[in-house]
């Protein structure tokens, strides 16, 4: 039987010119199809109905609380004056979204695939975007998320635990040509800490904790009185001093190999592995946006748990937070 040449040259196909130039038409069209469907014109969504939704709390250029109704954006997004410094400007002036050139509607698939643990590639193949614009608006979250766990506060039953994540490898202490082991200068030490319903974690420093980092990361963010669930680091004892907490303490060797229901330690476990399985979807990352990680992983695993009610709480942060960042700002 002779075997058909699925992959022959040019001269050999018994394609026609005509059929391959179908051929071709056919698939860059449904390339295009998707393409725009992924990325459609600002004049052609319904974004304007949703911005229009939104009234300006005041001038974003001076403040004033006096300001007027004055006409359409090209897209049209309601404008406005201000009465007192005589500037126009819309709901997304001076925000996250000024000036943006693409639908809302892909800034909201992005944060959905973000909440999925997929990786910048995955990100950007499924908008059809770069891995660079991945980036920047992973950069805006940051900006926007920067303050998020400040207001976190565990209250009842609270476990803590410290999780360690790798120094990126071209910064990694070397000694006598080999790496550091175990717990060294060469992991970042992330202190977590679970009530049962709101999750916080914050980026204490290198290597093991000490009794002043565990003290500054959780002395404002466990109420005092509360009962702590923890393993037996020595650091954790300030914590039961100064906040008064009543406490249970397990041997961390002992507990390791229990199955999940039955390990104490298991919430905070769990909480543990899923930042490690979210950080590991960005292996590349710049450590020193570790914590804008940390504070996305604490917005997404936190209350309210409906994934687009989690996107309706960024954007309306977005329109009101008065927070903008310049592309050639976020590499710096």
């Amino acid at each position: 039987m002779k075997k058909t040449k699925y992959f022959a040259s040019r001269r050999e196909t018994p394609w026609d010119s005509t059929l391959r130039d179908n051929v071709q038409e056919f698939i860059r069209n449904e390339y295009l199809d998707d393409y725009y469907e992924k990325h459609p014109a600002l004049s052609k969504s319904n974004e304007a109905n949703l911005l229009n939704a939104f009234v300006p709390v005041c001038c974003p250029n001076c403040g004033s609380l006096k300001f007027t109704r004055k006409g359409f954006t090209s897209n049209g997004i309601q404008r406005y004056c201000c009465k007192d410094c005589g500037k126009r400007f819309n709901i997304l002036t001076g925000t996250l979204l000024d000036n943006h050139k693409i639908s809302i509607s892909e800034w909201i698939e992005f944060c959905l695939n973000l909440f999925r643990h997929d990786s910048f590639s995955s990100t950007s193949a499924n908008n059809k975007n770069s891995t660079t614009t991945t980036a920047y608006w992973t950069k805006k979250l940051f900006l926007l998320l920067e303050d998020y766990t400040e207001g976190i506060v565990l209250t009842g039953n609270v476990y803590i635990d410290e999780t360690y994540y790798n120094e990126a490898a071209s910064n990694r202490t070397v000694r006598n040509g080999k790496e550091l082991r175990g717990i060294s200068k060469n992991k970042y030490c992330i202190a977590m800490g679970f009530d049962g319903e709101k999750v916080y974690a914050f980026l204490e420093g290198m290597a093991k904790p000490t009794r002043e980092r565990t003290r500054d990361a959780f002395k404002n963010h466990i109420a005092r009185g509360s009962h702590l669930i923890h393993d037996r680091e020595k650091s954790h004892k300030v914590l039961v001093e100064e906040l008064e907490l009543s406490e249970e303490r397990y041997n961390a060797r002992e507990i390791e190999k229990l199955p999940d229901k039955k390990n104490p330690l298991a919430p905070i476990n769990r909480q543990c592995f899923m930042l490690k399985d979210f950080l590991n979807a960005h292996p590349g990352f710049n450590r020193k946006d570790l914590q804008g990680y940390l504070n996305i992983f604490c917005f997404m695993q936190n209350p309210p748990h409906d994934k687009l009610k989690k996107v309706e709480m960024l954007l309306r942060a977005i329109v009101y937070s008065q927070k903008t960042l310049k592309y050639r700002d976020a590499w710096k």
